[in-house]
């Protein structure tokens, strides 16, 4: 028969465990809502338009895949292709059903979060790769997962 003082001892083990693994996932959960409300904000407020906030905000790895995907002549130092966080629309289909707002973000896994969002009236789905480094969020990668403007052109093609 195990003594009072052992049960009182793994009793107290189980609880801080459980605490430990509460705060965990409060740590988890708190990042899932920071990273939301970064994505929500970097794109409703065009943010990915503004190259102090994309030096800021991006890893040198970010930085120069968007310096590469820079289309046109760079003539004032960094120029950065922030139009990869939108879709590949350049005018509006109809602002008034869908006005440019990201609709949905949620967490993929291994850091990766993917927003839905209107884009000139048109749909997109996009993953950004985050890093948290103390109280700033860093955008490692992206990938696009939807482009109803790609698609739409697609059919065209086909």
């Amino acid at each position: 028969m195990k003594s009072p003082f052992f049960k009182a001892m793994c009793v107290a083990a189980l609880v801080a465990l459980c605490g430990i693994q509460s705060s965990a996932k409060a740590t988890t959960e708190q990042r899932e809502q920071l990273a939301a409300q970064f994505i929500t904000n970097m794109y409703n407020n065009y943010l990915y338009e503004d190259y102090d906030f994309l030096k800021a905000h991006c890893t040198q790895s970010m930085l120069q895949v968007l310096a590469e995907n820079y289309d046109y002549d760079c003539d004032d130092g960094d120029c950065y292709a922030g139009w990869m966080f939108r879709t590949d629309t350049q005018d509006s289909a109809s602002d008034d059903e869908h006005p440019n707002a990201v609709v949905a973000v949620k967490s993929v896994g291994d850091g990766w979060y993917e927003y839905e969002f209107y884009d000139g009236g048109f749909r997109g789905v996009t993953r950004l790769k985050l890093l948290f480094d103390g109280d700033t969020i860093m955008i490692d990668d992206l990938e696009k997962v939807y482009d109803e403007v790609r698609e739409k052109y697609k059919e065209l093609e086909d």
